[in-house]
């Protein structure tokens, strides 16, 4: 993933913040979000703490980055 795409995400996100949505609704601003600036199919985790995970993803469209507290992570698979 380009260093700008990577960029234009974080500031999403942190833009996000000072909503003070639930974990869901903010996941699910940022898959619609994702879907409609880079195309279909995102998939957003949030996590708080520690975490494990293993995933397939299309080759450049994976990001995981810490903001505050949480761990978020976002990766895209094929459409199909």
């Amino acid at each position: 993933m380009s260093p700008e795409d990577q960029f234009q995400i974080f500031e999403f996100v942190r833009s996000l913040l000072d909503k003070n949505l639930s974990g869901q609704d903010m996941t699910q601003m940022i898959k619609q979000w994702l879907d409609k600036t880079f195309d279909p199919s995102w998939h957003v985790v949030i996590i708080d703490g520690s975490y494990w995970i293993s995933y397939s993803h299309l080759p450049e469209q994976s990001l995981q980055f810490r903001l505050k507290e949480k761990c978020y992570l976002v990766w895209r698979t094929p459409k199909y």
